[in-house]
């Protein structure tokens, strides 16, 4: 019984935390779509009130978008050296297909230490 109770907990409190990025979950939408709403959200993003962070792979995956490839790849290195959860999407990630032919990024999967 408790075990229930845990794991209905854990799903509450991963929903409630999915709520409060939900313009992160909106990334895939637009970019490379609009870039109105993509720079919008990239805007939103870096300064949003009371919230001091945002994954530098969210920030990647919205550079990558707008066509900004070097700060995407910056992004992407600053998510390897704080050890970023999210960097686990990046070899799957089909937002960054556009950097794929990058050979920083097959700099980048080498260090995460997936194969290129």
């Amino acid at each position: 019984m408790i075990a229930i109770v845990v794991v209905f907990l854990f799903g509450v409190a991963t929903t409630v935390y999915l709520s409060l990025r939900s313009p992160e979950t909106k990334v895939p939408d637009v970019v490379g779509k609009n870039r109105f709403d993509a720079e919008k959200i990239l805007d939103l993003m870096k300064n949003r009130p009371g919230v001091s962070y945002t994954a530098p792979y969210t920030l990647a995956v919205l550079y990558t978008g707008l066509g900004e490839r070097d700060l995407a790849f910056s992004c992407l290195m600053h998510g390897i050296e704080e050890r970023s959860e999210d960097m686990v999407f990046l070899k799957v990630e089909p937002a960054l297909d556009p950097l794929r032919s990058d050979p920083r990024f097959k700099k980048l999967l080498h260090q995460m230490g997936f194969s290129a």
